[in-house]
């Protein structure tokens, strides 16, 4: 039942080490012998403020599509999961559950939170594709060569429209700032053992704030995370008007583990850091717990006021 929890899906096991390297994802190579347009299934609003938000895990759509070179139209075919590739895959575990739980109200909610707070609209990417077909978060071309983010041929034009509307909006949030863009991936969970609902867990890479380069570079305590004033503090004292018992992980910025959830393909894939004259992008995975999810409107308006009080650029 879905009030029961905001994720229909989630492993208790500790999830293999995220990709250390960012990834230049390939240009759109969409099949003009195809009839589908994998960007109806995007939702793409192009903001003002250097911000980006994603939603990885909030479709709910199984789009069609045609195998390379090909033009017959056929239904994108489900992922298999099996345990096996839960150790293989280097940019995340496979998992072929259904959508986040409560995430796509709260995405929308973030987006319009963030947008009364900053003065201007942050921008979004959000994939009406659901998790069980296509798997943004992960890599099509997986280090260990297995079939991580999904099966069937025919969805690596969803994939690669999804990221190339991600590239997109952080090129013009770089072009329309000082050369700086934040990526904000949101999500939300059921359980976790080492963050047990109600809780918020910040995602920036092993060690934290590998995906936070331009802020790590200038401040490896990441005080704007860490601090008295930072991120997780006001964020502990915002959550705790949904729920007194409301935790922030990780709790330091040396406490990051395995456990937790740290932040996958697509934030290390945009996080970039390229040099004094930039430009310079840092990406945070956020997840959203149970007992906080469902609280949508309370919930967005407290990360969107947390964020604009202290990352956003």
């Amino acid at each position: 039942m879905l009030l029961a929890s905001c994720q229909q899906t989630a492993s208790g096991a500790a999830p293999p080490a995220a990709p250390q390297r960012p990834v230049d994802g390939p240009p759109p190579t969409y099949r003009p012998s195809c009839p589908v347009d994998p960007s109806q299934w995007l939702r793409v609003e192009r903001g003002t403020a250097p911000i980006v938000v994603t939603a990885t895990h909030s479709g709910s759509e199984r789009p069609p599509g045609c195998d390379p070179g090909t033009d017959v139209v056929h239904e994108v075919a489900e992922r298999a999961c099996p345990d096996e590739l839960d150790a293989l895959c280097e940019s995340g575990p496979c998992v072929a559950g259904g959508p986040d739980g409560f995430s796509r109200d709260l995405v929308l909610a973030f987006v319009e939170e963030l947008a009364a707070c900053l003065g201007e609209r942050p921008s979004l990417v959000l994939t009406e594709v659901r998790r069980s077909v296509i798997d943004p978060n992960r890599d099509a071309v997986d280090g260990s060569g297995a079939a991580c983010a999904f099966d069937d041929p025919a969805a690596l034009a969803h994939w690669e429209a999804f990221h190339a509307a991600v590239e997109e909006q952080v090129a013009a949030a770089i072009a329309d700032s000082d050369e700086r863009a934040l990526v904000l991936d949101l999500h939300t969970y059921s359980s976790r053992a080492a963050a047990p609902p109600p809780a918020l867990v910040l995602g920036a890479g092993l060690p934290f704030g590998r995906t936070l380069p331009h802020r790590a570079a200038a401040d490896e305590t990441l005080a704007e995370i860490f601090g008295v004033d930072g991120l997780r503090a006001q964020l502990l004292a915002s959550m705790a008007s949904i729920d007194a018992a409301a935790a922030v992980y990780p709790v330091a910025v040396d406490a990051a583990s395995d456990e937790l959830f740290n932040g996958r393909y697509l934030v290390h894939r945009y996080a970039r850091l390229t040099g004094p004259a930039g430009p310079v992008v840092d990406a945070l995975q956020v997840e959203v717990s149970r007992g906080l999810c469902e609280h949508t409107a309370a919930a967005s308006r407290a990360l969107a006021e947390a964020v604009c009080a202290t990352i956003a650029p």
